[in-house]
């Protein structure tokens, strides 16, 4: 007897449905079909089928064919399965990092699959509430590759999830990994990314080392390095706690144009104070003055607070 499939089976699962029921061979001939005519959703689905592995058509490297072909007319579901396959099933290099492109491919073009797989993968770049990267790669040679591709990747946030890997790998005795963020730390990357992963419990490097970066940078006039270690200083992370520091060189670098300094320094003015310890008269007109520049600047968050000011 042949295995029966319902029409409305959207991907081709093992369901029957008494009133409209056809076999798995009626159904792998009009996906086949549609599939070679270069429809993409009948190749999602041929792929799909394939991989059925009660089916008599499992076959997993056609599933790969038809997937790649999906991919290949920029389908980010095809993207995702290739991939997937190329991560779980590649044993070079290259194919590793093949893999992780169309992961970043797919999950851009908001494919939610690929989007999840990469809260593990890049979680800096796509953090989620159930991520959960620590459990998903512990081994030191996935993360030096992980690492080693987003450093290189160009992405924006690129360089924060290397330091993220770089710091679990160094955290487990690599000294690759600690010589990476060295230099990554000299060619000056934003400050903010070492603070948030560098020096997030998980790694014991040389901290004067680091906190002679920061000061490097505010010799070398970068505003958002500036505003960044304002940061430091107002939470006490790596400099020593100081909420008058953290003003002198929040002011600097909103009047360098960086406009989350400005946004900050507006909110400073418009509520009077950071955690009590300096204090400051409320203005309004300050207040107005540094978030309507950041507002210009874009920043949404400011026009929300100008709406509170008379």
């Amino acid at each position: 007897m042949k295995k029966r499939i319902g029409l409305l089976a959207g991907l081709a699962l093992p369901i029957t449905f008494d009133c409209l029921a056809v076999s798995v061979d009626d159904l792998f001939s009009v996906y086949q079909k549609h599939a070679q005519l270069g429809n993409v959703a009948y190749q999602l689905k041929l792929g799909h089928l394939l991989l059925q592995q009660d089916s008599n058509f499992y076959d997993p490297d056609q599933a790969l064919y038809w997937f790649q072909q999906a991919a290949d007319k920029g389908d980010a579901h095809g993207m995702y399965h290739v991939a997937e396959h190329y991560w779980n099933e590649g044993s070079e290099r290259a194919e590793l990092l093949k893999s992780l492109s169309l992961f970043e491919q797919a999950a851009t073009l908001g494919d939610r699959k690929a989007q999840r797989r990469l809260c593990s993968l890049a979680p800096v770049n796509h953090a989620g509430d159930d991520c959960r990267p620590a459990a998903y790669v512990t081994d030191t040679p996935t993360q030096l590759l992980l690492a080693d591709f987003y450093r290189d990747s160009g992405l924006e946030l690129g360089p924060s999830v290397a330091l993220y890997w770089y710091t679990a790998a160094a955290a487990q005795g690599k000294v690759r990994a600690l010589r990476a963020i060295e230099r990554l730390a000299q060619e000056n990357v934003p400050a903010v990314l070492i603070r948030s992963h560098l020096f997030s419990g998980r790694f014991d490097g040389d901290m004067e080392r680091f906190d002679d970066q920061y000061r490097l940078a505010v010799d070398e006039d970068n505003p958002e390095n500036i505003f960044v270690l304002s940061l430091l200083y107002l939470y006490g992370d790596v400099v020593q706690h100081s909420e008058a520091k953290a003003l002198t060189l929040l002011i600097s670098a909103a009047e360098k144009g960086y406009h989350n300094a400005q946004f900050n320094l507006g909110q400073y003015y418009l509520y009077g104070d950071f955690f009590g310890e300096v204090q400051a008269l409320i203005d309004q007109d300050r207040a107005r003055y540094w978030l309507e520049l950041a507002s210009e600047q874009g920043v949404e968050a400011a026009k929300d607070l100008l709406s509170l000011i008379d």
